[in-house]
């Protein structure tokens, strides 16, 4: 019944109730590489270290009258991407596409479409690289900074400390398009942070008048989004922050979710079959984090560590 039975009852209102699984995360936020064929690849400055030069082998120098001047050049990588294809495929009975008094096909479209969206959507945020996209928080990023908690910190636990040097940690060029993302079982934790004031302490997060607020949307003044992507209390990744214009995503032109039926595959079973596939690919263009001038190192991509 729970393929399609429950689609044809004797007597039946014709609307279906249905949940709608959480909306894509990075792909509005990245930089989109439409792609012709299976790969492509792009050339990248390397800027990995500020300590002594800049894009990778660019110095400048002070120097006197009619003294020799030497010569630097920056440093290119390549940034590959290569499309993955994510396929779901179903099955339905000819009498179910008869008798529905709901159009079958709309249902498929709309379900298979939301679920293989999902399923890109938290590639490019945990995705190991491995036939699918890296992840931007996934430790094969090889650009992430990851922020370990604080000495005596208990574990499965987020302190305002945690927040404040994941944002130190965050190039300061991510600032202004920055977002934090975390996953929903965070929340207590954030709304109960505080900083010790004296022998007590405030709250940072929960608004002044408390519970009966709406809860703030924001830290740091940046865009805080929910997810059921992101990693559980006490694991690498329950809560990240950043820029994704640093990340970049390939699509095929004319791409999308692409979808056919055949009456073929399953005629003796009197079965429609319905495909449905996408290809993509996603990885951060950053080749490393950078060291600046001066302090600890910075990226795009920072989470917090396992707090264990």
């Amino acid at each position: 019944m729970s393929q399609g039975g429950y689609l044809v009852p004797e007597e039946f209102r014709a609307t279906l109730l249905q949940t709608s699984l959480e909306n894509s995360i990075v792909r509005s936020r990245a930089t989109e590489i439409p792609m012709s064929s299976n790969r492509v690849v792009l050339p990248a400055l390397v800027d990995a270290d500020h300590s002594s030069n800049y894009f990778g082998g660019i110095s400048v120098y002070r120097t006197n009258e009619r003294a020799q001047q030497t010569v630097s050049n920056p440093t290119f990588a390549r940034i590959a991407l290569t499309l993955h294809n994510l396929t779901g495929l179903a099955y339905v009975t000819d009498e179910l596409m008869e008798d529905s008094p709901i159009s079958i096909e709309p249902i498929l479209n709309f379900t298979f479409g939301q679920a293989i969206s999902f399923v890109e959507d938290d590639d490019y945020l945990n995705g190991t690289g491995a036939s699918m996209a890296i992840g931007a928080f996934h430790a094969n990023n090889p650009s992430i900074v990851s922020v370990s908690g604080e000495t005596g910190q208990v574990a499965s636990t987020i302190v305002a400390e945690n927040i404040f040097k994941m944002w130190a940690r965050l190039y300061p060029g991510c600032h202004a398009k920055s977002v934090w993302i975390a996953n929903i079982v965070a929340f207590p934790q954030l709304a109960t942070m505080s900083i010790a004031v004296g022998t007590g302490g405030i709250p940072v997060y929960i608004p002044a008048n408390g519970l009966s607020q709406a809860p703030f949307g924001t830290l740091m003044g940046r865009p805080l989004i929910l997810s059921e992507k992101m990693q559980v209390l006490g694991s690498a990744g329950v809560i990240g922050l950043a820029d994704f214009s640093h990340y970049l995503i390939g699509s095929k032109v004319g791409g999308g979710l692409k979808t056919a039926s055949s009456i073929h595959l399953r005629f003796d079973y009197n079965e429609t079959a319905f495909r449905f596939n996408m290809r993509y690919d996603g990885q951060p263009w950053w080749t490393s984090a950078l060291t600046p001038k001066r302090g600890d190192t910075l990226s795009p991509f920072v989470r917090l560590a396992a707090v264990t």
